[in-house]
């Protein structure tokens, strides 16, 4: 059974890897979370902000790693965000960074208690 949940509030784009526009899909501990289709992608550029409204249930710690999709190739890793049960409060951001970008992802950290 989950100990936390997370609610994924926004996603901001800071920096793209691509020259203008990222094709942002968005994975959960391995597993694609958003767009909510497998062969999905959200195009996303500098200072566009994308309301995500996800809650997504985890133990200890859960990894919200962001990728660009690709057409030829394999998609390139943007980064990953590993958020945690003890983070449970407030409204939180974390940066996730890769090669060349940088995205903001906002969310809040609840424990569940039963």
């Amino acid at each position: 059974m989950a100990a936390a949940a997370v609610k994924l509030i926004r996603l901001r784009c800071e920096n793209p890897q691509d020259n203008l526009t990222d094709e942002v899909k968005m994975q959960q501990d391995g597993r694609q979370i958003w767009p909510n289709r497998d062969d999905g992608y959200f195009s996303i550029s500098t200072g566009n902000e994308v309301p995500l409204n996800l809650v997504l249930a985890f133990d200890t710690v859960t990894r919200i790693t962001l990728y660009d999709d690709e057409d030829l190739g394999s998609d390139d890793n943007l980064g990953t965000a590993e958020i945690f049960d003890y983070e449970a409060g407030g409204e939180r951001t974390k940066d996730i960074a890769g090669p060349g970008s940088l995205y903001r992802l906002t969310y809040i950290v609840k424990t569940l208690d039963f």
